[in-house]
């Protein structure tokens, strides 16, 4: 749900190594680590003020889903 941060920022926040973090946001954005179509949830640019750091962005289908996902999750709590 925060977009715009960092492979390490979320990686902190997952608590996870950049590494598995790199990989999970390659398979859910554009192209795979294997460079195969990923799931188009996210789309990562680079950081104009850093070239070197590149931020997560969600897409339409990514905030669809996550919508989804959501109320998904709501309406089983609620009951």
């Amino acid at each position: 749900m925060k977009e715009v941060q960092t492979v390490t920022e979320y990686a902190e926040t997952a608590g996870v190594p950049q590494t598995v973090m790199t990989r999970h946001l390659l398979e859910i954005g554009d192209r795979s680590r294997d460079k195969e179509k990923g799931l188009g949830l996210v789309t990562q640019k680079a950081d104009m003020n850093d070239l070197r750091k590149h931020r997560a962005y969600v897409t339409t289908l990514g905030k669809s889903t996550m919508n989804k996902v959501i109320n998904a999750l709501y309406s089983v709590r609620r009951k």
